[in-house]
């Protein structure tokens, strides 16, 4: 026991919300085969696609809680939220901006003044 932290959880417990979804989407990846290694079975198809895997980690990591109460959840995970959330809506925010240049077709029509000749000869070597 280390006196700063209290009781701390063995390596099994602190390492299962990463290593959980890590197997789980290899074993998603090779229940995808065509020869189906595993049968006809779409559970680790489905447990294996990323945010399904992510999940599974994320109840994985609600038993590294010190009390699994209001104040806690709310707490922590508002906070890491909070945290997050900013990254989130800037990664969402690119990635619609993305999607509406390439339907809209402006990044043709924004890249037809400038011939690809010009970019290469302009760069310095």
């Amino acid at each position: 026991m280390i006196v700063g932290f209290g009781k701390l959880p063995n390596a099994l417990f602190s390492f299962a919300p990463i290593v959980v979804p890590i197997i789980l989407m290899a074993l998603g990846s090779v229940a995808r085969f065509p020869t189906l290694p595993f049968g006809a079975v779409e559970s680790f198809a489905f447990l294996g696609t990323p945010v399904n895997a992510l999940f599974v980690g994320f109840l994985f990591s609600l038993a590294l809680l010190p009390k699994f109460d209001e104040e806690t959840l709310s707490g922590w995970v508002g906070e890491g939220l909070r945290a997050a959330a900013i990254i989130i809506m800037v990664t969402g925010t690119g990635g619609a901006l993305g999607r509406m240049l390439s339907v809209s077709g402006i990044g043709s029509y924004l890249a037809k003044p400038f011939p690809a000749s010009t970019w290469v000869s302009s760069c310095p070597s």
